[in-house]
């Protein structure tokens, strides 16, 4: 429950969906989650680390914090992930299994802190063992064909 306050305090609106983490019907976290939902509609960030504790994920949540607005405006998602507790990505809570299972889907070693941008193509465009500035991650997504498309078409 620590991990999911830290989160929307963090992240507030950036989480797109409905605003509270869903869980199954028998109100436990997903064992799983299909990254093919957000293709073509959100680029995605995921954080991942082995407790609520490790500096490198409290640091990186951090400096996601104040970015609301400018995250929004690319279309971003947010997940923030522990082995130990799970977390959420977009409005989707997930369990430590699923944790375990999207470690696996990138081929990240378990325990360690990760961030990783997945781009709206579902490539991933960024991968780090360190926390990424949000100007950075800004930087290099307003680099990319499909958010100068998105900028001038917005124009």
């Amino acid at each position: 429950m620590k991990h999911l306050l830290l989160l929307t305090i963090v992240v507030g609106s950036v989480v797109i969906g409905s605003g509270t983490a869903r869980a199954d019907a028998d109100g436990r976290a997903a064992d799983a989650v299909s990254m093919g939902k957000y293709r073509w509609k959100n680029r995605v960030l995921l954080v991942f680390a082995g407790s609520d504790t490790d500096a490198l994920y409290q640091r990186q949540l951090r400096l996601l914090d104040g970015n609301a607005a400018d995250m929004d405006e690319r279309d971003m998602v947010i997940g923030a992930f522990t082995d130990e507790t799970g977390g959420v990505l977009g409005s989707i809570a997930l369990s430590p299994k699923g944790v375990a299972a999207l470690r696996a889907e990138f081929d990240l070693a378990p325990g360690k802190f990760a961030a990783l941008l997945i781009g709206k193509d579902g490539g991933v465009k960024l991968q780090r063992a360190e926390p990424v500035r949000a100007d950075a991650l800004f930087t290099l997504i307003d680099g990319m064909p499909m958010r100068q498309a998105e900028v001038r078409t917005k124009q």
